[in-house]
């Protein structure tokens, strides 16, 4: 288990620009919007902010501060998202760092969260502990995109984590990439 102060002492020592990248699935009801799954990567460069919205599944990549990640994950924790993120859950959730999927030495298989960025990282997965929420059934067609066929291949490739290799259907992931040069040998 990793508890919150962890998270947060490894997002601010390894923030290099303070920003978060947010990729982020929610689902859209007459209630409000739910969140399904997420990933939230430190110091992420080269993404534009950009939204598609499928009526009943959004799909939203935005900036973020540190501060207001760390309030995102004290949130998850607690079972309430503070209003200011647009979006809600309903039960909380608990941090784990996750096993690696290969065995050591090996390349870990894409689609895996530890394959998230090409930096060395450390991963921190948020799962649901009760009440999952199931994404919206398809086909999907919303002027401007493209028909989705699978909504759970599409949020996947939004993310760019497959949620079978995670095995969860409801989880944040927070990847922390560690970008400080090392120096490996001196000849």
């Amino acid at each position: 288990m990793v508890d919150l102060t962890e998270l947060k002492t490894r997002m601010y020592t390894m923030a290099g620009n303070h920003k978060a990248l947010a990729k982020v699935a929610l689902l859209q009801t007459g209630a409000g919007r739910q969140l399904l799954r997420a990933v939230v990567e430190t110091n992420a460069a080269g993404n534009e902010e950009r939204q598609e919205d499928y009526g009943a599944l959004l799909l939203s990549r935005y900036y973020s501060t540190l501060d207001a990640t760390v309030e995102f994950a004290a949130g998850l924790v607690a079972g309430k998202i503070p209003e200011g993120f647009g979006f809600s859950t309903d039960s909380s959730y608990n941090f784990q760092v996750p096993r690696p999927f290969a065995v050591e030495g090996w390349p870990q298989p894409i689609g895996s969260p530890f394959r998230l960025s090409e930096w060395p990282t450390w991963v921190c997965v948020a799962s649901k502990s009760s009440n999952p929420v199931n994404d919206p059934l398809g086909p999907m067609v919303e002027r401007n995109f493209s028909v989705v066929v699978q909504p759970t291949a599409r949020i996947d490739a939004w993310l760019g984590a497959r949620s079978g290799t995670i095995g969860l259907t409801n989880y944040v992931a927070f990847v922390i990439p560690n970008r400080r040069a090392r120096i490996r040998e001196i000849r």
